[in-house]
């Protein structure tokens, strides 16, 4: 199953990103959110070669874990994909430079008949 969330700052930072993948593609296609230097918070397909979507940079950081998410223990992930799972808050801001960002799930929801 594939979720879109909504990643939101105090800020007033927003960006909606996928996370998982679809019944059908999930061996071709599965989405994470990830940190790029360059572009910020990007959708990477971590079932390829891990790079920023945008500008090529190999050198992105996946949410949920250091440097750009805080906390990386919690005891419940609030999203996950396979290996890769996030706490709900904590997270670095691509605008503001705080680990503000938080996951929001309310009515996103996207699921493969």
């Amino acid at each position: 199953m594939a979720d879109l969330l909504e990643m939101t700052c105090a800020c007033g930072y927003r960006r909606r990103v996928r996370t998982g993948g679809l019944m059908r593609t999930w061996e071709e296609e599965a989405y994470w959110p990830f940190h790029c230097a360059s572009c910020g918070v990007v959708e990477v397909n971590i079932q390829a070669p891990l790079a920023c979507p945008d500008c090529g940079a190999t050198a992105v950081s996946p949410y949920g874990k250091a440097p750009v998410s805080l906390h990386q223990d919690c005891d419940h992930a609030y999203v996950q994909a396979w290996d890769y799972k996030a706490c709900r808050d904590g997270h670095l801001c691509p605008v503001c430079g705080q680990h503000d960002l938080k996951f929001s799930r309310d009515r996103y929801s996207i699921r493969a008949d």
